[in-house]
């Protein structure tokens, strides 16, 4: 093999590296987000999820926490019944209520 097929090689792999491989691993790191995490001084932050059925992950409530502060309300929250049909949607900032909306179910 010689020198200049070395270099074409070496750029395709450079090249599978950057352009898919790099993509594909941080697209799954999204997807699979952490909740549930505290920070470095034990304090609840980011996404949160709380279930009905801890089990069967029936979601109850999907929010975000900042700095863990009691009764802080941060970013968007979700509400569900135990049918998993969202309920309500809320928005805070700073654990004041920006917006609210209840959706009604058709029954």
């Amino acid at each position: 093999m010689g020198a200049k097929q070395t270099k074409w090689n070496l750029f395709l792999l450079l090249f599978c590296l950057v352009f898919i491989l790099i993509p594909v691993f941080s697209t799954a790191q999204l997807i699979h987000k952490k909740v549930n995490r505290y920070d470095e001084n034990g304090k609840r932050t980011g996404l949160w999820v709380n279930y009905w059925d801890e089990e069967e992950k029936i979601p109850m409530s999907k929010n975000h926490f900042k700095d863990d502060i009691h009764y802080y309300w941060h970013g968007k929250w979700k509400f569900y019944d135990q049918d998993r049909k969202l309920i309500r949607k809320t928005i805070f900032k700073d654990g004041v209520l920006i917006e609210e909306n209840f959706i009604n179910q058709a029954e």
